[in-house]
């Protein structure tokens, strides 16, 4: 790569020594996780308190966290630790799919992609021939677009000229495209576990690098952040469509999550999917993705943490150096509930699939930072959470009526799911494993826990903390969560200290008042056959009648 390059300028143009460590090209073409369980992770580090060095599990943590707002708004928190010459950073902006307006789904993740396909300094052998050929060939796709809104179709012919201008236009910008150029210079720097993932509350882009990239670093997402070029566009819309098959539409956990939110938020703006609705993805053009990223990602919708063996006041100097002079755009106001209050009463989905039945019950729960939230995950984890827990003891094991059966809690910005996900094992069927389920939650709201088991779970808590502990990126990643959804980085500390002081009778009024038939969605993963036949049988089972229009939400 020249030295001429606007981004590698030198010193630092030259190639830098090739990391020890296996060079991970993570998920920007695809989730390793479904939503439900990031945020799931999130919620259970966030009960935990993480502590710095070699601090024996249940100490106080020492945390020292440098804490910085730039004149643009960009939240910055700093983290020196000594050790490895490295650094770990997690950008995170505070927009997901619950930001998109109806017609827009999966816009967020979509933008996600096309953030790693640079900028006017980075991917483009020339910026302003390729910005020019983009924008005659966004205007061309206006035109054929409305061509085909006419009556019958419009003018065949003509809409045939079109798409040909277009496709000499599309390639003409393609031969001008430095192909996964940002990978490139990540990678020939040293940089592990360079990702990216959309949620339903934020987005977020991780790295980690030798600490003398620092200020690489910072100029190459400052300049994504302020001047991207969403290029390969109608290609990279390939790429989500093709993502959206594989892992919601052909795979029997997708579709399940998938219906699980649609039937259990009637209000809130959670319902659809991540990775967007076929027909509004097919939909996306350049100039909204271009809105929705001027509406959304800027300085002051963000919050940044850096963790590592840095020097907090050069650390400061390099990031307001690069980021400040970004202008602040302020978010539009977060779109109102649909309703009032969620309608009370339950609420049943089925999924028909060639899979293993699979049964998920979720109960709405409040959002993050609420004051109920660290006994809420004291109850998942007491319930569901490891080998100890009740379900696996109970269910699995004992009785064996499942092979497998968790419990979570997905905490959200809005509002959130407590969740058990369960497998019955044959011959049980998953009604079987839903009585099961729904006996051990009743368990919850009339049977005071032992202290036998809350002490268990504050072990758990404690020894999360010290396995938190052992990376930059994790440490990172908590204190951004923390800070964008709770306004404070100082929650997911004083989350733990609450969790851990959760009593039997705490644990008692939660179950009462949120663990309940009223607020509970039931969604079941059930064989095709098995469907159809409940179908011919015009049975009221789960997911029948009115059910349906849940699941079609």
């Amino acid at each position: 790569m020249p030295c001429t390059h606007p981004i590698l300028r030198p010193p630092r143009c030259s190639r830098a020594p090739q990391s020890h460590l296996p060079w991970y090209r993570g998920g920007v073409r695809g989730r390793r996780r479904l939503a439900l369980r990031a945020a799931a992770a999130l919620a259970a580090f966030a009960s935990a308190t993480v502590m710095p060095g070699r601090q024996v599990a249940g100490q106080e943590p020492r945390l020292d966290v440098r804490e910085h707002t730039l004149p643009n708004g960009m939240q910055v928190l700093i983290v020196p630790r000594r050790g490895a010459p490295t650094f770990s950073a997690h950008l995170r902006f505070n927009v997901g799919s619950v930001d998109e307006a109806s017609g827009q789904t999966g816009l967020a993740h979509f933008l996600e992609h096309l953030l790693f396909k640079g900028t006017r300094r980075i991917g483009t052998r020339d910026a302003d021939a390729e910005l020019l050929l983009l924008r005659e060939s966004d205007a061309l796709r206006g035109a054929l677009q409305d061509e085909r809104a006419r009556p019958g179709g419009g003018d065949a012919l003509r809409a045939a000229d079109l798409q040909l201008r277009i496709d000499a236009l599309e390639a003409q910008a393609k031969s001008l495209v430095a192909k996964n150029e940002l990978w490139e210079i990540y990678r020939r720097n040293g940089a592990v576990r360079l990702n990216a993932s959309t949620g339903r509350d934020s987005t977020q882009y991780v790295v980690s690098l030798p600490k003398n990239r620092l200020a690489l670093w910072a100029r190459l997402e400052a300049d994504r952040m302020r001047d991207p070029v969403f290029r390969e566009f109608y290609a990279e819309r390939d790429v989500v469509l093709e993502e959206r098959r594989q892992r919601v539409e052909t795979r029997p956990e997708g579709r399940l999550y998938e219906a699980l939110f649609a039937t259990a938020f009637a209000c809130l703006p959670y319902g659809h999917s991540i990775v967007g609705n076929e027909a509004d993805v097919r939909a996306h053009t350049r100039a909204a993705a271009n809105d929705f990223f001027r509406a959304h990602y800027g300085p002051n919708n963000a919050v940044l943490a850096l963790v590592g063996d840095l020097d907090p006041e050069e650390t400061f100097r390099v990031v307001a150096e690069h980021f400040a002079s970004i202008p602040r755009r302020d978010p539009p106001a977060p779109a109102p509930p649909a309703c009032a209050a969620e309608p009370a009463g339950e609420r049943r989905a089925t999924v028909p699939f060639a899979a293993q039945p699979r049964v998920l019950i979720a109960y709405r729960t409040p959002p993050y930072g609420h004051p109920d939230r660290p006994g809420l995950g004291v109850a998942a984890m007491l319930l569901g959470d490891g080998r100890t827990s009740r379900l696996q003891r109970n269910v699995v094991e004992g009785e064996r009526i499942g092979f497998r059966a968790t419990a979570s809690l997905a905490p959200l910005r809005r509002g959130g799911l407590f969740v058990l996900d369960g497998s019955p094992r044959a011959p049980h069927t998953a009604a079987d494993l839903e009585g099961t389920l729904l006996r051990e939650v009743d368990r919850l709201s009339s049977e005071p826990v032992s202290e036998e088991e809350l002490e268990r779970v504050r072990a758990q808590l404690d020894g999360a903390a010290v396995r938190a502990m052992q990376s930059d990126g994790a440490l990172a990643s908590l204190l951004a969560g923390a800070q964008a959804q709770a306004g404070d980085w100082h929650y997911f500390l004083e989350a733990r200290r609450l969790a851990k002081a959760v009593t039997a009778a705490d644990l008692l009024r939660l179950a009462r008042q949120y663990l309940t038939a009223a607020n509970r969605t039931v969604v079941t993963l059930v064989p095709a056959g098995e469907a159809a036949a409940r179908g011919a049988a015009g049975g009221r089972g789960p997911g029948a009648g009115e059910d349906r229009d849940d699941e079609r939400r």
